[in-house]
């Protein structure tokens, strides 16, 4: 009989927005860096000026990670979960270990992608672990 149509519905759902995330990942990577798009602007870009989601560190290190990790494969994501498998397995499951790591991805990319001293991020309620 087939499945149910909210599975469906919210596979269909799920596979938009990733291709929808990528597509704004792979633009905001620019011809070179220098023409890239901040981590700031790109989770604007992602977010849609949606009023339920705040522009934290805790997200932009996420959004960095996907940047880096960034590839027009069909195994994009697989390959995001492998370096979240690998984060988790270097930092022993560590939060402060795994924040460190986030931490350095989100200096990178701000490093790379935007001057990192023109804007701040706030650190929100999803605030990392001290580092």
């Amino acid at each position: 009989m087939g499945r149910p149509y909210d599975v469906i519905d919210k596979k269909n759902i799920r596979t938009r927005n990733h291709a929808r995330i990528g597509a704004q990942i792979k633009a905001s990577r620019g011809k070179t860096a220098s023409t890239g798009t901040s981590i700031y602007d790109l989770a604007l870009a992602i977010l849609n000026n949606s009023s339920d989601v705040l522009i934290n560190v805790p997200l932009c290190a996420r959004l960095a990670l996907l940047r880096l990790k960034y590839t027009d494969s069909s195994k994009y994501w697989d390959t995001v979960d492998l370096q979240l498998a690998e984060i988790r397995d270097k930092a022993a499951n560590n939060a402060v270990k795994i924040t460190r790591a986030f931490t350095r991805l989100l200096t990178n990319d701000r490093a790379l992608y935007g001057d990192e001293t023109s804007y701040t991020i706030p650190e929100g309620d999803d605030s990392l672990p001290d580092a």
